[in-house]
Order: C-alpha cells, then sequence, then structure tokens
C-alpha cells in the first residue's frame, strides 16, 4: 500500500508541475540609440512575441533565466570575440521536487498585441584603457581591451531565455543578436 501511494504522489506531481517553454517565439533586443560614446547609459529592451497565440512564458523575479552577453565584432581587423556568457553572481535553485518555488517566478501572459517588454538600464564606462559594459540589475559586467575598438568595431548584445521547468525537450531559446557602436576617443 505505501508503494502505490508513493507511486501516485510522485505522478501527480510529475503531472502537476507547470512546464515552459519560450520557443514558438519571436526574442529580440533593441536600444534607445545605435550609437554610443564611454559614460553613456543606455536602455536594454528585451521583448519576446509568440509567433502564432497568446502564450504563457514564465521568468523568475530576479530574471536569472534571463542570460545576456557582450561580444566585440570587428570584420575589417578579423575580431570576433569569444562569446562569454556573463553568468550571474548570484544562484537561483531550480523547482524543488517536494517545495513550490512559485512565489521566485513570475507568469507573463503573453500576445502579438501585448508583447513581453522588460527595459533594463546599462552603462559604458572607460577604466584603464578597458571600456566595461554593465547592467546592474542583472549582476552584468564585461570589459573588452580598448585597443580592439576601431572604426569598424561593434559591440554584439546576445543572449537567451532557458524554461524553468525544461520538460519534453524544451532548451534554450537564443535571441535574434543586436549589434552597436560605441566610439572611442
Amino acid at each position: 500500500m505505501k508503494h502505490i501511494l508513493f507511486y501516485l504522489l510522485t505522478i501527480t506531481s510529475i503531472l502537476s508541475c507547470k512546464t515552459d517553454s519560450f520557443s514558438e517565439t519571436e526574442r529580440y533586443f533593441i536600444t534607445d540609440k545605435d550609437v554610443y560614446e564611454t559614460n553613456d547609459n543606455f536602455e536594454l529592451t528585451v521583448i519576446i512575441v509568440p509567433k502564432n497565440e497568446e502564450k504563457i512564458i514564465r521568468f523568475y523575479k530576479t530574471f536569472s533565466n534571463l542570460r545576456i552577453y557582450f561580444s566585440i565584432i570587428n570584420k575589417q581587423k578579423g575580431i570576433y570575440s569569444e562569446n562569454n556568457m556573463q553568468l550571474k553572481k548570484y544562484f537561483v535553485e531550480g523547482p524543488s521536487i517536494f517545495g513550490n518555488d512559485e512565489q521566485y517566478i513570475a507568469e507573463h501572459v503573453i500576445s502579438k498585441q501585448n508583447p513581453f517588454k522588460k527595459t533594463f538600464i546599462g552603462k559604458i564606462s572607460e577604466l584603464k584603457n578597458k571600456i566595461i559594459i554593465e547592467i546592474p540589475e542583472l549582476n552584468i559586467r564585461k570589459s573588452f581591451d580598448k585597443s580592439k575598438f576601431g572604426e569598424y568595431s561593434e559591440i554584439s548584445i546576445q543572449g537567451y531565455c532557458t524554461p524553468i521547468n525544461a520538460k519534453n525537450g524544451a532548451f534554450e531559446e537564443f535571441f535574434i543578436p543586436k549589434d552597436i557602436k560605441i566610439l572611442i576617443e
């Protein structure tokens, strides 16, 4: 009897877990400008639109399942920096087997008329021959050697979303990259 009860509770808990996925959505970034100077603030807006009908997406309230990273690109010099994913300086555990983590999760119902939009404020600065890009709310800080910047250099903003409860083949869904230019003196 105990085994039957155990299996019944296990199956019920597995079936009742909410799964989520960012599949069947279009994901991209917009910025308030295309060209920045050092010591500028910038706005980076994350936009997620369903391809078809209304959809529910879920983020941790800290946005720890949203990954954003920056790469330098200079096609003229043949520079394509590695895509160092900016890992969070904090860690939010995944869903508990026996607990409820819903208090840490925000659900968003999105449609073509009402897409998900979240704007993060960032800063571009210079320190000791380094160009620094940071988004404090996400604990992201990336630096590049100033010498790698040239007339044709751009910063590519890239990222992906990771489902909170990945089931049925759900996996990370990448954003369409956004390129910006930083003018260096």
